[in-house]
């Protein structure tokens, strides 16, 4: 269809690692898919409270510091299938920035958050919800996100346990205040074109995470005698009264992804890279005289621990409910686990356009599945079996009419990107008992558009 996005799925590691990287370009089209359209064995998930994404950190999102080239969190879409329609549901998260590669970076999505569902390009607005005992598909979905991307999946496993404050985001230094402002700009740039796509949920994932990089980020290493912190009590501060204020917003996703973005704006002030407003009507921070407040920095999800601190008496380190050196234990499968069984919009006033491409498979022997009494290890976006004998792992390019993720109704906010806008308005710890449906073998196609 004249898109030139690119998409490759590879198995690395000893086949221990899903590997799913190519370039999403903006011209004629925008997105690239990996999709286990259809399980074996139908799943039912009812009796979870959330998923659990293990990953590990790439080049693609690793903070260079001897690098001009910028980066900030990749958004991503992970979504189900059930058998009862076909649409598709989604929660958005981001792969967060990291020091170094090869960083686990864990990230918890709860079940209340696949509420985006898609069929054919169009977003369902009838209040469609899925249905978590009849699961049949999976996709993960690198969508809008201009450049090059590496998605390295460990697990996809179902836990039981509500775990949305138990990972802390990695730990980066900003080195200078251009550093710092340089990544707020980017993350806004493709933050807010995500959200003037209607990709609202992505664009609240990517603000998110970075404003809880910046929470969790150490003090710079070439601030000497009286130099000013690059990220300051103050700076920290104002990003927790930001995420606060996000978390008492519910499900007001407008409202949130703008709380979000003013409190990105505001930190541009303070570090001057951005003319303070003067708008009464624009929400920023208040900074009081006599305290700050302080929170965790996570990878998805609320901090959950905010506390007023005096600015005479703050402590260097930020408060925690649980250790930080707690180690994150692997959890033990519960039960024998079922063989599985057997998309998302932008705004446009013209009809929706029907993406496909042409067929490019190729088709590589795994190695043998693991056993149905096997404790959980980290192992890619996989499915357990009790099968001895290898499994194939069929990668396509295109090869079915696929939608281009389209909504004929342009949202009538104010684009994102538009900064004059106003607004309208731990540390690791247990994961808990998981159900891994998916284990080392995978059957996998891939969309690019």
């Amino acid at each position: 269809m004249g898109g030139l996005s690119s998409g490759q799925l590879n198995f690395i590691d000893d086949n221990s690692i899903l590997s799913f990287s190519g370039t999403i370009s903006l011209d004629g089209g925008g997105f690239s898919s990996v999709r286990r359209r259809q399980f074996p064995v139908v799943v039912n998930l009812q009796q979870y409270s959330g998923i659990v994404v293990t990953l590990q950190s790439t080049s693609t999102t690793t903070l260079d510091n001897n690098s001009d080239d910028i980066k900030v969190p990749l958004g991503l879409h992970l979504q189900f299938h059930d058998t009862k329609d076909s649409f598709g549901y989604a929660s958005a998260f981001a792969i967060p920035i990291t020091k170094t590669q090869n960083e686990e970076i864990q990230i918890y999505l709860p079940l209340s958050s696949f509420d985006r569902g898609t069929r054919i390009g169009f977003q369902c607005t009838n209040n469609c919800q899925i249905d978590w005992s009849i699961i049949n598909g999976m996709d993960i979905y690198v969508l809008f996100q201009e450049g090059n991307f590496q998605v390295k999946v460990d697990s996809i496993v179902a836990v039981v346990e509500d775990v949305q404050r138990s990972f802390d985001i990695p730990n980066v230094t900003f080195t200078n205040v251009n550093q710092l402002g340089n990544v707020i700009e980017k993350t806004i740039k493709n933050g807010g074109g995500l959200y003037d796509y209607d990709y609202k949920e992505l664009c609240i994932a990517v603000y998110k995470s970075t404003l809880n990089t910046i929470v969790g980020s150490s003090s710079s290493e070439d601030t000497t005698n009286n130099e000013e912190e690059v990220v300051s009590k103050k700076i920290k501060s104002m990003i927790c009264q930001g995420l606060q204020r996000a978390d008492l917003q519910g499900n007001d996703k407008v409202n949130i992804a703008w709380t979000l973005r003013h409190t990105l704006d505001s930190v541009l002030e303070e570090i001057g890279r951005k003319t303070k407003v003067v708008d009464s009507s624009v929400w920023r921070p208040d900074m009081g005289d006599d305290t700050y407040l302080q929170c965790n920095g996570v990878t998805s999800g609320s901090s959950g621990a905010y506390n007023i601190i005096s600015k005479s008496d703050s402590p260097t380190q930020m408060p925690s409910a649980v250790s930080t050196n707690t180690e994150t234990t692997k959890p033990t499968i519960i039960s024998t686990p079922l063989l599985p069984s057997s998309s998302t919009n932008r705004p446009s006033s013209t009809n929706p356009t029907i993406a496909g491409s042409t067929n490019d498979t190729t088709t590589t022997s795994m190695p043998t599945l693991v056993s149905t009494t096997t404790t959980y290890a980290p192992n890619p976006m996989l499915m357990i079996s009790t099968s001895s004998s290898p499994t194939e792992v069929e990668v396509e390019e295109g090869g079915e009419v696929t939608p281009m993720l389209v909504e004929n109704e342009v949202n009538a906010d104010k684009a994102m990107l538009d900064t004059s806008a106003s607004s309208s308005s731990t540390s690791k710890g247990s994961v808990g008992t998981v159900f891994v449906f998916f284990s080392v073998g995978l059957y996998a196609k891939l969309y690019v558009w």
